[in-house]
């Protein structure tokens, strides 16, 4: 959906009427060996949201890292705050970024991800 108030202008929001289960997996793409940091900027309208972000490989089948974020953890509710998810790679690999929901009735947006290289392997 359009939403001015995000730095991208456009964000991945839940359905709060059917909010339980994936709410994205992106974007397939391949990362050199090394130390990285996901970054994904999220809101939420409820504190009894809960998310699991994740970086996965092998089209989901390797689970690198995983972060869940509840709606307590968001300084101010209906706020962008991004959350740190660290991962390392031993080997080049074609990653997916993924959300999923663990609550139904919630809304919650993701902005963006963004994704730092911190170190070499």
């Amino acid at each position: 959906v359009w939403v001015s108030y995000s730095s991208s202008g456009r964000v991945i929001r839940t359905d709060s009427a059917n909010s339980l289960g994936y709410v994205w997996f992106v974007p397939y793409r391949f990362f050199a060996q090394g130390n990285y940091t996901a970054s994904f900027r999220l809101s939420t309208a409820n504190e009894t949201c809960s998310l699991v972000v994740d970086v996965a490989a092998d089209e989901g089948d390797t689970i690198l890292a995983r972060r869940t974020v509840n709606g307590t953890d968001f300084d101010n509710l209906n706020e962008w705050q991004e959350f740190d998810v660290p991962f390392r790679l031993e080997v080049p690999s074609k990653l997916e970024f993924r959300g999923f929901c663990q609550t139904n009735d919630t809304i919650a947006q993701l902005d963006y991800i963004r994704v730092q290289q911190t170190g070499p392997p």
